[in-house]
Order: C-alpha cells, then structure tokens, then sequence
C-alpha cells in the first residue's frame, strides 16, 4: 500500500525527469523534490510497481531516467523514423565485448585484446556515436538500454 506522500514524490520525478529529458542523479532529484533519499527510493518503488503509462525508471547506478516501455518501442521508432539497427561484424562484436568488460580501454587495448588491429572497428564506433568524438578510453553508455528511448 502506498502513501500519498510516495505517490506525489513519483509524480514531481517524472515530470523532472521528463523535463530533464535524460538522467538525473538521485541526490539532484531529493535536492529539487526537497525530499530524502528514502522518501526518493519510495518514490522509485511506487514507480516501479505502477510505471506511468507508456513509460518505465531506468536506473543505473546513481542515475534516474524515464525511457519508453519495451511493448511500445516499435510504435516510437516508427513515430521517430528509426532505421533499423544493422547487425554487427563479428570484429565488432569482438571489440564491443572488450570494451564491455574490461572497461575502460583504449584502441590499443582492444588490439592488443584481439590479437589484431581494430582501429577500423573503433572508427566505426566513434561514427556510429556522435558525441563520442575521437576518445582514448571506450567504454559503454550506461543510460542506454536497447528498445528503450
């Protein structure tokens, strides 16, 4: 059974995190809902049992996000003209498992890992993700899940 107290608190996060459109760190969200951070896992709580439609709390270490609900994905991808994904080389499986678990790493890192040269492979990471720019250490994005926007 939920309070009023948890059920207004979930109300003010989504529309922070909806306003914020991306993640949030907990602390920032209990500082702006002028809550604790216990009143604020209640509020997480109360989400997680009764997401708002269409929507579901992502969270990730620190960080809060409202990402769509996986049963909706293909009506936004269609709505946001997604193409859809295309499968990985196996070179890129390869690295992009490297990076993965033995985050952070560099170029040479990776090479080294696979026992041959990748910088091909981290180009085309760095070209599929604009905001990556020309890194040294890779490592995943943690906000995003796959089927989630």
């Amino acid at each position: 059974m939920w309070d009023d107290r948890a059920e207004r608190d979930a109300r003010g996060m989504v529309a922070l995190l909806y306003m914020a459109g991306g993640t949030l760190p907990r602390g920032r969200l209990a500082e702006l809902l002028h809550c604790s951070l216990a009143r604020l896992g209640r509020a997480c709580d109360f989400l997680r049992a009764s997401p708002p439609h269409g929507l579901l709390l992502l969270e990730h270490a620190d960080q809060l996000q409202l990402v769509t609900a996986p049963d909706v994905t293909q009506l936004v991808e269609a709505f946001l003209e997604v193409p859809k994904p295309e499968a990985l080389s196996q070179a890129a499986l390869e690295a992009w498992a490297i990076v993965a678990y033995e985050q952070p790493v560099s170029r040479a890192d990776v090479s080294h890992t696979r026992g041959t040269d990748s910088a091909g492979v981290i180009e085309t990471f760095a070209r599929a993700r604009p905001d990556s720019g020309r890194r040294s250490l890779w490592r995943p994005r943690p906000a995003r899940v796959p089927g989630h926007h």
